[in-house]
């Protein structure tokens, strides 16, 4: 009989790195654990409705103490970022310790190191503790790695790279490859939003006289869609500019398939799942010098450019756009991503670190 393993996380929608791993590992299979997995995501509530939000919370953290009775998981694995998700997981990790079960801190998003060295010398404390509490924590790379290791020296730490359904993509895109050569189009994955570098990205390409160039933004507002599309008309290139919205599941794969570049000029990430797609559609990636972006990112297949900087993100574009021998190259891509970082080696992977904590 398997081993069960409780995974704790939020499930999309919406859309993020975080939520799709837990997507990833609702339907994951591992050869000795079966994994059960525990929804933390709050439900619509009214922001302003304190109250609410507190009885929602507390009836989540109910939900889980049942699930962890009933299932009684050997391990359980509680995926988090920074801000206000680490602070309500820190309640669901002290209530798993209270329960006695294994744990592991996987931790996701580029915000973490800006979360502890902007909190205050007693909140640091408490974060390392929760931190040290754990009997493993997970981090997506090597400079993710060192990172946590300067704060928690004693600690066993895992590198598991996010992971991407790679013939998925491939059967996308040969299914979807781009008919219209004469057009360049452009595509922005991600949160419509300051930290993803929307604003850059759109000052950028306002710059840039090219009426073959379009830019397609895949992803939500955030209660600024009034902003960017008065942006959007200063700036004059409203009728360059398409937002698609937000595409669940793989539907959104279609937009890899048919642009020619991507871009994420984000101020801080971790090893964004949506770099990696990309990647595996054989897109030329413009990116920034954060998180593990660098590991992954190199001169043979991308750009990289100092966060916030309009005039590099301009030139990056025009760079990768003159250059058609280097789009072709960047095809490359696609065997990289198949050798690093496809569900085999994630798989392989997880379960060693299921294992190790026996």
């Amino acid at each position: 009989m398997k081993k069960k393993v409780l995974v704790i996380g939020a499930l999309p929608p919406p859309i993020g790195g975080m939520e799709t791993v837990m997507e990833q590992m609702e339907n994951i299979n591992l050869k000795e654990y079966e994994i059960r997995v525990f929804n933390a995501a709050k439900s619509k509530t009214i922001k302003s409705n304190i109250l609410f939000n507190v009885i929602n919370f507390l009836y989540r953290c109910s939900k889980l103490i049942i699930k962890v009775l009933t299932e009684k998981p050997e391990i359980v694995h509680v995926h988090l970022t920074a801000y206000k998700d680490f602070l309500q997981k820190d309640i669901f990790i002290k209530i798993v310790k209270l329960l006695n079960k294994k744990l592991i801190i996987h931790i996701h998003g580029g915000a973490f190191k800006d979360f502890y060295e902007k909190s205050s010398k007693n909140k640091r404390i408490k974060i390392i503790k929760t931190l040290d509490s754990a009997d493993s924590l997970i981090v997506l790379s090597e400079i993710w790695y060192n990172y946590f290791k300067t704060l928690c020296p004693q600690q066993k730490i895992y590198i598991l790279p996010n992971t991407i359904d790679f013939k998925l993509i491939s059967q996308y895109r040969r299914k979807y490859s781009k008919k219209n050569k004469r057009i360049i189009n452009l595509l922005f994955v991600g949160r419509i939003e300051k930290q993803k570098g929307i604003f850059e990205l759109l000052n950028a390409f306002s710059q840039i006289e090219d009426e073959k160039m379009t830019l397609n933004i895949m992803g939500p507002f955030m209660n600024n869609e009034k902003e960017i599309m008065g942006l959007i008309e200063k700036l004059g290139i409203y009728r360059k500019v398409k937002f698609l919205g937000v595409i669940h599941g793989n539907k959104r794969l279609k937009y890899f398939a048919e642009s020619d570049i991507f871009i994420l000029p984000s101020h801080w990430e971790g090893l964004p799942i949506t770099i990696l797609e990309a990647m595996a559609s054989g897109l030329p990636i413009i990116s920034t010098e954060v998180g593990a972006i660098p590991e992954i990112v190199k001169k043979e297949n991308g750009v990289l450019i100092k966060v916030g900087s309009v005039s590099e993100l301009k030139k990056a574009i025009i760079k990768v756009r003159q250059n058609t021998k280097r789009i072709s190259y960047y095809k490359n891509n696609i065997s990289k991503i198949d050798k690093y970082y496809n569900e085999k080696i994630f798989t392989s992977k997880l379960e060693e670190i299921y294992e190790e904590l026996k």
